[in-house]
């Protein structure tokens, strides 16, 4: 019998990276593809993005986090992010938590920290080698997994603006159905816990302006005129 490889696939912009020469140095066969969704890949469930603590930090402030969150969470069954070195030296405890927070709860993404590349290798080397033995496939999941209906009525609702999935469920408890969400006053809309005015003016607006209207908006913001 040949020697059975521990299999990882790793994205393009990974290349160079000293996490791939320590996964190398352990044993782990890569394999350098480019990936619409997650860093590494180590089974058909798991995709996994790493973040250095100063990106970390830099793509929560910018919100670029939550938009590969959410990526991440819609493509794996078993989304992880792992974060290097220490992110409480860049920003607030408070802040740091709450995204952490979010991440769990809102994304359902496990996260992992690590010191070093060295130690985010010896990770991902163990959960592709679980994987391996648990007898779960090496597969890129470019397209999305199919959401349930409930995720279907929750990805409407934070489809309105400054609406995050907390606040989509309470809409959704309250309302019923997502027809009835954007059917609802201002005024209804602030009844709900973390609605207030700000909030419900913006999907007002979102919801009411003529489509021609937004696009001229668009445009002139960005430096056009017709």
């Amino acid at each position: 019998m040949g020697r059975n490889f521990v299999r990882i696939i790793a994205d393009v912009h990974e290349e160079g990276s000293p996490v791939l020469f320590f996964l190398e140095r352990i044993g782990a066969k890569i394999e350098i593809k480019h990936l619409d969704v997650a860093d590494y890949v180590v089974s058909e469930r798991i995709g996994i993005e790493r973040k250095s603590a100063q990106d970390y930090v830099n793509s929560m402030f910018s919100l670029r986090l939550f938009d590969q969150a959410k990526r991440l969470s819609e493509a794996y069954e078993k989304p992880i992010l792992i974060v290097e070195g220490n992110v409480f030296d860049y920003a607030k405890k408070k802040a740091i938590l709450g995204s952490f927070s979010s991440l769990v709860l809102d994304y359902n993404i496990a996260v992992f920290h690590t010191a070093d590349s060295e130690e985010t290798a010896e990770l991902i080397y163990l959960l592709a080698k679980r994987e391996r033995e648990s007898g779960i496939k090496l597969k890129i999941r470019s397209k999305p997994r199919m959401l349930t209906l409930r995720e279907k009525q929750l990805f409407l609702v934070t489809g309105l603006p400054n609406i995050n999935v907390k606040l989509a469920e309470r809409l959704l408890h309250r309302f019923g159905t997502p027809r009835k969400v954007f059917m609802a006053s201002r005024r209804e809309l602030e009844k709900v816990s973390g609605i207030g005015e700000k909030i419900s003016r913006e999907i007002e607006r979102v919801l009411d302006t003529l489509y021609v209207e937004a696009k001229k908006m668009d445009r002139y913001r960005n430096g056009k005129l017709f």
